[in-house]
């Protein structure tokens, strides 16, 4: 029974140290970008309330509810706040038009982007033809995972070194796209 209480307390000590770690690397964050952290809300109500996800500014749709506004949440002294969808267009249509139905494209269901590096670390091959019904992209857009629980585990990737520059993967996909290669002035990584 010791043994088991030794291996609670060790992992009460560990949970303790990842979140004084998520607290710093917050803290870090927020201060490169000239963020002012604002506390959350603890109000609570009983009536059903909705977000938008061209509004979402944070996990937690408490968190999202309790301000004014996104423009009221993340304010930064060093960029401009604006809302994602005037700097990028949000599950913009794709056309394969430039390519023959018969081409090899990327596919990419959601096991391909990882969760821990936000990346791509998985890759299939498929026709054109084959993507009816899935979410379709191009290279440089960014895949966002919208179905719980991906979405709060980070599943987000860039895509890139696609097959012949289209792909196509997961319905549980938000397609993001800039026009300038550029998203909150940071280039996009190769």
């Amino acid at each position: 029974m010791q043994n088991l209480n030794n291996v609670i307390d060790k992992s009460k000590l560990l949970e303790n140290n990842v979140k004084e770690l998520e607290d710093s690397l917050d803290s870090a964050l927020f201060e490169e970008l000239g963020i002012k952290k604002i506390e959350e809300s603890n109000k609570t109500t009983s009536k059903l309330q909705f977000t938008n996800f061209k509004k979402l500014i944070k996990w937690g749709v408490e968190f999202n509810l309790a301000l004014g506004g996104p423009d009221e949440i993340i304010l930064s002294n060093l960029f401009e706040n604006v809302r994602l969808s005037s700097a990028a267009h949000i599950n913009p249509r794709t056309n394969y038009e430039t390519i023959s139905d018969e081409s090899l494209i990327s596919f990419l269901p959601m096991e391909c982007i990882s969760d821990i590096y936000g990346e791509i670390i998985h890759r299939y091959e498929g026709s054109v033809s084959a993507s009816k019904g899935y979410t379709r992209f191009m290279e440089d857009d960014v895949l966002w995972a919208k179905i719980t629980p991906s979405m709060q585990n980070g599943k987000c990737a860039v895509a890139k070194k696609l097959k012949n520059g289209f792909g196509y993967g997961s319905t549980e996909y938000h397609v993001i796209r800039t026009d300038s290669k550029k998203l909150l002035n940071i280039d996009i990584a190769s």
